[in-house]
């Protein structure tokens, strides 16, 4: 609630200009002062939005009054009001910053011309406070993705070109830096990421430095390497119930910056618990598999839980850690193709996010056969599509939270867009158009993912193509038949006789 305090040494003013606001502004609190010391006492305490001040009381005047309140509170509004029409009084209000200026008697219609003004121009103030709060927010999430935007550069292939580029919008230019690689483990089961976000802003506050993402107790952090020898030195310790331990890279220019990246996070699991392991060599080996695991962890995490900004961020590092692992008896195209059958054969996965079997044979099959940078488009796009179909129903809206309760209820009856529509109260248009925002396809496509995920459970029960259409809806069998192929890529005899993948 906005605050109005009304100072003035004549009760019958005070008690009529509090009338007259209280009445016109119900919304405002109306507080009131009969000396300038009074005022000082209730502005330190309330901080009121504005205050209408006498020009002459006994003791403190009104404009030494204002002088004073202007330090107390720097925010407040003062319209002064004054018997005096006198130049002098108007002068010293100006140098004060006094916003108005009402003569005595005050009128009803003089008090609120004033008023609103003064709360126009408290207003904009206001929003002007909110634009620079969400300016700095703003800068401050920009920061952010540019600092994880340079540490994931630098876990495959960062160029000094774009080295020097992300550094310098971040205001950390160097000619050289290093990475750090921390670990931590809680000694009392606690959720480690909150605290890793106060550390890391006591870290920035005594070192210059940019944080990649928190990674399954990991993180990594790049150090410009100015006048210091050895910069991590400033890390603030990490909380008491924390064990740790970190790995530092060696000092490399900007084109090599990758290098103390993985020097750094190689060495991290032979390094003693609460002890700093400095890189003593430029060998960089990946046989023993660690560097992409920890990618692998967390990349499977963000599709677990439908994070599609952290699936977006990890999958290409992710990628280029499959590039340096591949072997000629274990190529490339290969290792993605494990990577996609992992995903998409996870326990726990609900019916409503199953992967057609047709799709997943032509993604593994693009990845085999075409060049590597098509091939990670594939396999980036591929799990950006399927983390969208895991979001979890927290994320959606009521309506379309309904709407798959009933389809999941009710998808091997002979169902229509129009009846979940009717069921969940909306018009059938509205609806198909949410499950294309929401879910990035369309209300067809998730019924029939829904049958054809029980299409495959009765196939494989022994079902007859004929007994398995007409469970799940469908009175034409050779349609289903059509459609299971479509989705399948084989026709469902086929596949009840344990011919799918060879034809």
């Amino acid at each position: 609630m906005d605050k109005v305090l009304i100072v003035d040494d004549e009760q019958p003013v005070l008690e009529g200009l509090q009338y007259l606001i209280s009445r016109q502004f119900p919304d405002i609190e109306c507080l009131t002062a009969s000396t300038g010391r009074e005022a000082i006492e209730i502005v330190r305490l309330q901080h009121p939005d504005i205050v209408l001040m006498d020009v002459k009381m006994p003791g403190m005047s009104g404009i030494d009054a204002i002088r004073e309140l202007k330090s107390l509170s720097p925010q407040t509004l003062f319209i002064l009001v004054t018997a005096y029409e006198r130049f002098e009084i108007a002068k010293e209000a100006i140098s004060l910053g006094v916003q108005e200026y009402l003569l005595k008697p005050v009128s009803k219609d003089a008090l609120l011309e004033v008023l609103n003004r003064v709360y126009l121009v408290l207003q904009e103030r206001r929003a002007q406070q909110r634009r620079e709060i969400s300016y700095r927010d703003w800068r401050q999430e920009a920061a952010r993705y540019l600092e994880q935007t340079l540490l994931f550069q630098l876990a495959y292939s960062c160029t000094s070109k774009d080295a020097e580029a992300l550094l310098r919008l971040l205001g950390l230019e160097t000619a050289a830096g290093c990475v750090v690689w921390m670990e931590w483990r809680s000694l009392e089961g606690k959720d480690l990421e909150k605290d890793f976000e106060v550390w890391q802003e006591n870290l920035k506050f005594k070192q210059k430095c940019a944080l990649g993402s928190w990674i399954e107790n990991r993180f990594a952090v790049f150090l410009p390497l100015n006048d210091e020898e050895a910069p991590w030195q400033k890390f603030p310790p990490p909380p008491a119930w924390v064990q740790w331990r970190a790995a530092v890279g060696k000092p490399q220019g900007l084109d090599r910056l990758s290098l103390s990246y993985q020097q750094a996070l190689l060495n991290l699991e032979n390094v003693p618990w609460g002890k700093w392991g400095l890189a003593e060599n430029e060998n960089i080996s990946n046989e023993s598999g660690k560097f992409p695991f920890i990618l692998e962890k967390a990349l499977l995490r963000a599709l677990q839980v439908g994070d599609a900004d952290r699936v977006g961020a990890l999958v290409v590092p992710f990628w280029t850690a499959l590039e340096a692992s591949a072997t000629p008896e274990r190529p490339l195209g290969v290792l993605a193709r494990e990577m996609v059958t992992v995903v998409t054969h996870q326990k726990g996965v609900e019916e409503d996010v199953y992967v057609p079997e047709a799709e997943v044979l032509a993604v593994s099959k693009a990845l085999e056969d075409l060049g590597s940078e098509q091939a990670r488009e594939v396999f980036k796009k591929f799990f950006l599509r399927w983390t969208r179909r895991h979001q979890p129903a927290p994320g959606f809206s009521p309506v379309v939270d309904r709407a798959m309760r009933f389809l999941r209820e009710n998808f091997q009856k002979a169902i229509s867009l129009e009846d979940a529509a009717q069921a969940v109260g909306v018009h059938a248009q509205y609806l198909s158009r949410l499950f294309t925002q929401e879910r990035g396809e369309s209300f067809v496509d998730v019924l029939t993912r829904l049958r054809m995920s029980k299409a495959r459970e009765l196939l494989r029960e022994g079902a007859s193509v004929k007994e398995t259409a007409a469970s799940l809806g469908y009175a034409d069998a050779n349609y289903f038949s059509r459609l299971f192929k479509k989705w399948e890529g084989v026709p469902p005899g086929d596949f009840a006789d344990g011919k799918r993948g060879s034809s």
